[in-house]
């Protein structure tokens, strides 16, 4: 009886084309924890700015309306 063991090694796959985003479209903040990788995934934006923005806006952000956040240059 001989035992026959897959020794192939698996092909990787690198789809460059789905990219992730690791920054909230809004805020520009990094995401934080996996609550923001889901909502940035859903909503394009992290939790926070999703219920300070989204909610209380949905059928304006549906419609491609986001919120103009002023930049600050803190570095002098």
């Amino acid at each position: 009886m001989s035992i026959s063991i897959n020794t192939s090694s698996p092909k990787l796959w690198w789809d460059r084309s789905k990219k992730i985003a690791h920054s909230c479209s809004v805020c520009e903040y990094l995401f934080r924890d996996k609550e923001d990788y889901e909502t940035g995934r859903k909503f394009g934006a992290c939790t926070e700015c999703v219920d300070t923005y989204y909610y209380p806006n949905a059928e304006a952000w549906e419609g491609g309306w986001r919120p103009q956040l002023e930049k600050h240059n803190d570095i002098q």
